[in-house]
């Protein structure tokens, strides 16, 4: 489990960059990976059952926009020392998404 202090860190260091569509990328694959995880909440057993593989790809999409951004940081000599915090557990990143979401939600308001 990640917590929120560790996501808000995360977060302002993917705020900060320079690399603006990789950073407007992983938001999107965050938002598209939250909506389908969130509306979970909300089906019924077998309902989740069918949707599963949709959330499973936008997982995985959510994550290698991760590493992209990360390894483009890096790249450029910006830090990417988030991606080092998120580590490879697929929980963890998954809870990430929904801090991500949720902090641009509070900013933009």
């Amino acid at each position: 489990m990640i917590d929120h202090k560790t996501a808000y860190v995360a977060f302002k260091e993917i705020e900060s960059t320079k690399l603006d569509a990789l950073r407007r990328g992983l938001l999107k694959a965050a938002i598209r990976y939250v909506n389908i995880r969130f509306e979970s909440e909300l089906l019924s057993l077998e309902e989740k059952l069918e949707r599963d593989s949709e959330r499973t790809i936008a997982h995985n999409a959510f994550i290698a926009t991760c590493d992209i951004l990360a390894r483009n940081l890096a790249q450029t000599g910006e830090s990417a020392l988030w991606r080092q915090l998120l580590t490879s557990d697929r929980k963890i990143i998954g809870d990430f998404a929904c801090y991500l979401v949720a902090f641009v939600g509070v900013k933009n308001r």
